[in-house]
């Protein structure tokens, strides 16, 4: 098992795809009441959570949701990506 990260500087973030990205904004910013902490315009937008904790929302058709669809496409290349601790999304549609 390992240790959680004790430095103050190290920062975690969950990315997840979204086909209606403003829509998905509204609702973790209104609904959730999330702050923005990091606007990327209309490729994503990251919320904090917690100290340390973020979740950054990708607009499906600008991030690298097909990139990795395709590179991840046989077992070598998907652990490879597990290894380097990119998460592999399925490509939604």
């Amino acid at each position: 098992m390992t240790d959680r990260p004790s430095a103050p500087h190290e920062l975690a973030i969950t990315f997840l795809y979204y086909r209606d990205l403003p829509r998905a904004f509204a609702f973790y910013r209104d609904v959730l009441g999330l702050p923005l902490a990091i606007d990327q315009g209309d490729l994503a937008k990251i919320l904090r959570i917690a100290p340390g904790a973020h979740v950054g929302l990708v607009d499906e058709a600008k991030g690298m949701n097909n990139w990795q669809a395709e590179n991840a496409s046989n077992s070598a290349s998907a652990w490879r990506m597990c290894k380097l601790g990119m998460i592999i999304w399925p490509k939604s549609g």
